[in-house]
């Protein structure tokens, strides 16, 4: 099922500043952004907030405000 653009997190203008490196060598394109799109995608539709998974990092806060 693909999602419109309009749902999209990312764009070649949004993406370009963070990836200027990227884009000097191997140009950015309309492809990277989809991809970058897609993964955010998969990781929101696979993530549970309540239950932390392997590479989460997780930081205990008191009902004071410590942590």
């Amino acid at each position: 099922m693909q999602q419109s653009k309009a749902e999209d997190r990312y764009s070649c203008e949004t993406l370009l500043p963070m990836n200027t490196l990227y884009d000097h060598e191997h140009h950015l394109t309309q492809a990277d952004v989809d991809a970058a799109n897609a993964l955010v995608r998969h990781i929101e539709r696979t993530r549970n907030p309540r239950v932390p998974q392997v590479g989460d990092r997780v930081r205990y806060t008191t009902r004071h405000g410590d942590f």
